[in-house]
């Protein structure tokens, strides 16, 4: 709680006073109120939990392999899509394309 000069008859008013007991002008607010506390406290532990997250994830010894396999596939699907103009070149780099794609889930156990 605090005391501030009334914006109108510039008499001392505390804070948490709707309004001037002198003149009756509203007293602004300051600061922010639950609402806006929660959401900045909400958004503070979700970023607070991604980038524990981060950590976490770039500790993993496998990560820079998975990665790596990860754009080869995506590498992959790109030329697949680029070949557009030659289908039977196409169907062939699918083919690998596919292959890569069990390779990976064989190995890490997901999607790429």
């Amino acid at each position: 709680m605090a005391i501030m000069a009334c914006v109108e008859c510039k008499k001392d008013v505390s804070d948490t006073a709707g309004s001037c007991p002198h003149c009756g002008a509203k007293v602004p607010r300051s600061g922010l109120g639950w609402f806006g506390k929660t959401v900045i406290g909400l958004g503070s532990a979700f970023a607070l939990v991604m980038f524990i997250g981060s950590c976490a994830q770039r500790n993993d010894p496998d990560y820079e392999a998975r990665l790596r396999d990860q754009r080869v596939y995506e590498m992959c699907i790109k030329d697949r899509d680029e070949a557009k103009w030659n289908p039977s070149r196409q169907q062939a780099i699918g083919y690998m394309c596919e292959g890569l794609r069990l390779d990976f889930k064989n190995k890490w156990k997901r999607e790429p």
